[in-house]
């Protein structure tokens, strides 16, 4: 059982990883994103187009902390990996990991971006926040796998 829960980690480290790699190889793609999302671009309510958030000393430090979240998140999936395999235990790091994956994508991606900044109307990311939703349940429920004695 250990071995598979070392598995469903390592999934989650690499799927991390990636986000990282990506986010930072590709920062200024990415960077548009979130700043479109906060902006509010395509948001066609223009009662709520007050919460939007344009200066870039604001997005930037926002992009800057999603990116350190996914790569908090893909050091402690790989530092639970390591422990189970060598020590077989560590099932606390991969709960902790996966708890920070579940919070950013839930909290920050289907609610605050969702919900609060109207992701939903925006013409390219839309469909966005139910993709956020599918991987917070994934999280979830790996969270209680890994912590399943």
């Amino acid at each position: 059982m250990i071995k598979l829960k070392a598995f469903v980690l390592v999934a989650f480290a690499i799927f991390f990883s990636l986000l990282v790699f990506n986010n930072i190889t590709n920062y200024e793609s990415n960077h548009w994103v979130v700043k479109s999302v906060l902006g509010m671009e395509g948001v066609q309510d223009s009662a709520v187009t007050w919460r939007a958030i344009k200066a870039p000393w604001i997005v930037t430090p926002i992009y800057i902390f999603i990116i350190m979240i996914e790569a908090m998140v893909s050091v402690f999936c790989w530092i639970s990996v390591f422990f189970m395999l060598v020590k077989r235990n560590g099932w606390f790091f991969g709960f902790a990991g996966l708890a920070m994956a579940f919070g950013l994508f839930m909290l920050g991606f289907v609610a605050i971006a969702g919900e609060w900044f109207y992701m939903w109307q925006h013409p390219i990311f839309g469909g966005m926040q139910q993709k956020a939703a599918v991987y917070s349940i994934l999280m979830l429920a790996s969270m209680l796998f890994v912590k399943e004695s």
